[in-house]
């Protein structure tokens, strides 16, 4: 008599869950056993039928080809406003803020956000047009002129100073004389290797017509020129062997 039989027969009441577990593992361990309960697989059922065939897909509104794509950018692009181009700025005039100034009543916050003024203020002079007019004083290097051909051509919208080495008989013509303001300067002529002669054109006025002489520079001296813009003409003085 096994385990699970004597528990049966001994049993008359009732079944602890200890022994009603041990009894049902003895069950399943039995049917586990026996050949009778053992699974065999089965043959393989009929092929199924095919399905009726899917709606076909359309285009624009299933898929996009590569020509759509590009056909539906380019008319996007059409619909799309091209930027116009802005007005040119104005440079701002000096006069025009001084009267600003004056007709509202002084607040250092204007001041503060204002861009024009702050320039005013920062450079000591402001820009008019393709003149800038300082109210303070100005330190610049001198600009270096050659000369080709026999000429030296004095541009006055790049500096105020200029500086030359003679290299050859050398006039000196004008270029850009300011007009509405006035320019001042220095031109220090250097003697080269040898003695060059030195003329000036009409533009440059002295008196005594002083600007028609000819000029002898010899070797390493040191001339000047000195000069202020009116408009028409250049009023003048040479200032020979400085040095």
């Amino acid at each position: 008599m096994n385990a699970q039989e004597k528990i049966i027969v001994e049993q008359k009441g009732y079944f602890t869950v200890e022994q009603v577990d041990e009894l049902c593992n003895y069950i399943v361990e039995l049917v586990k056993s026996d050949k009778r309960f053992k699974a065999e697989n089965g043959k393989d059922g009929a092929p199924g039928m095919h399905g009726k065939d899917g709606a076909s897909a359309f285009r624009g509104i299933d898929y996009w080809t590569k020509a759509d794509k590009q056909e539906i950018i380019a008319e996007v692009l059409k619909l799309t406003p091209k930027p116009r181009d802005g007005k040119d700025g104005v440079s701002p005039n000096a006069e025009e803020l001084v009267k600003k100034i004056k007709a509202e009543p002084f607040d250092i916050n204007k001041i503060l956000n204002n861009p024009q003024l702050r320039m005013l203020l920062r450079g000591g002079g402001v820009s008019a047009g393709n003149t800038v007019v300082w109210e303070g004083p100005q330190r610049t290097l001198p600009r270096t002129l050659t000369s080709s051909g026999g000429t030296a051509v004095v541009d006055f919208s790049l500096a105020n100073n200029y500086t030359i080495t003679l290299t050859e008989n050398t006039n000196f013509t004008t270029l850009n004389i300011p007009s509405g303001s006035e320019q001042s300067g220095v031109i220090t002529i250097l003697g080269g290797g040898s003695s060059y002669n030195v003329t000036f054109s009409t533009t440059w006025k002295a008196p005594a017509a002083a600007m028609t002489a000819t000029f002898t520079v010899p070797a390493a001296q040191i001339d000047e020129t000195v000069y202020l813009t009116k408009g028409t003409y250049i009023s003048a003085t040479y200032r020979a062997n400085i040095s």
